[in-house]
């Protein structure tokens, strides 16, 4: 259960079979509690949504990704610098 701001929302993929999650609006308890008691009423979609969210963070987060991301920046910004 993610409220659905920038960062956290990138975290999950909100629907269909591969969801890892439920997106709430920000600042809504209520929101909040419902998802909760719906995963809570909802064993095996809580069982599947873990499945679905390890695999989404092992696939899209992975360390060496964000290297390779920020390595392509700096020397972009290095070359341009330097003409």
């Amino acid at each position: 259960v993610v409220s659905d701001i920038p960062g956290a929302r990138d975290l999950i993929v909100p629907s269909g079979e591969k969801s890892t999650g439920i997106l709430v609006e920000p600042r809504n308890p209520e929101a909040i509690a419902v998802a909760i008691e719906t995963l809570a009423a909802n064993p095996e979609m809580m069982k599947r949504m873990a499945s679905n969210a390890r695999q989404h963070i092992s696939e899209n987060f992975r360390l060496d990704g964000y290297v390779a991301y920020f390595d392509s920046i700096l020397k972009s910004v290095i070359e341009q610098r330097n003409g």
